[in-house]
């Protein structure tokens, strides 16, 4: 009897698990989709180019935090919106503050981080008192230590150390690799890609590189309405 009755609690434990990801599921489509609808930005789709990786960036985060946050605000129900609007508030300026060159108050720095991640943890419970919403390693490592790396780093944001320029290069990369390489083996393939790479970083040829004008702004130059 005891065995059934503890069978009987883990299904009903599997089933809301089950339910509960259902609703997580829907949710977070039709929240896609109202951000999609309302602003034309593509969240968690595959990229342009088709080569792997989606669209989930820091670009997008800035720009929904900075130029869309009402939204998101309003999809959230009505007891959590001033709490979500304070939440999505908080977390821009711990972004930007982390994301910069500039010198930074340290101490007021880690003070605000850990007011957003008490915000997080103490205002997101259901009616049986019980956190329903997530922390993900990424919010725990931003809210809890980039204080900690930025007394490391001399008192200034990791504006320097960020890895967008690298990143940047990875369509080059690919782009090179398939259409400008030998395939006849994986050491030619290499020397080539290392080859183009080295002169396409070459100073004296930089400086030669004639800069391209925005379409839009050439046809204001030429007066062409």
């Amino acid at each position: 009897k005891q065995w059934y009755q503890r069978r009987v609690r883990g299904s009903e434990s599997v089933g809301t698990l089950e339910r509960s990801k259902e609703m997580y599921t829907r949710a977070r489509q039709k929240l896609i989709d109202l951000v999609q609808a309302e602003t034309g930005m593509l969240i968690d789709s595959a990229d342009f180019a088709g080569k792997g990786g989606n669209t989930n960036k820091g670009d997008t985060v800035h720009r929904l935090l900075k130029l869309h946050r009402e939204l998101l605000v309003d999809f959230n129900p009505t007891r959590h919106q001033d709490v979500f609007r304070s939440l999505l508030e908080n977390l821009y300026a711990c972004i930007r503050v982390y994301t910069s060159t500039k010198l930074v108050d340290v101490e007021a720095y880690k003070v605000h981080c850990l007011q957003t991640y008490h915000l997080l943890l103490n205002n997101f419970n259901n009616e049986e008192s019980r956190r329903w919403i997530g922390i993900s390693p990424t919010v725990h490592a931003l809210l809890s230590h980039s204080w900690e790396v930025i007394q490391r780093n001399g008192d200034r944001g990791m504006g320097e150390w960020s890895e967008a320029g690298l990143e940047h290069n990875n369509k080059i990369l690919r782009t090179v690799r398939t259409y400008l390489t030998r395939k006849t083996s994986q050491k030619d393939s290499m020397f080539d890609l290392f080859t183009r790479m080295w002169v396409k970083s070459d100073p004296q040829l930089l400086s030669r590189r004639v800069p391209i004008i925005p379409r839009l702004h050439l046809r204001k130059v030429q007066g062409d309405d």
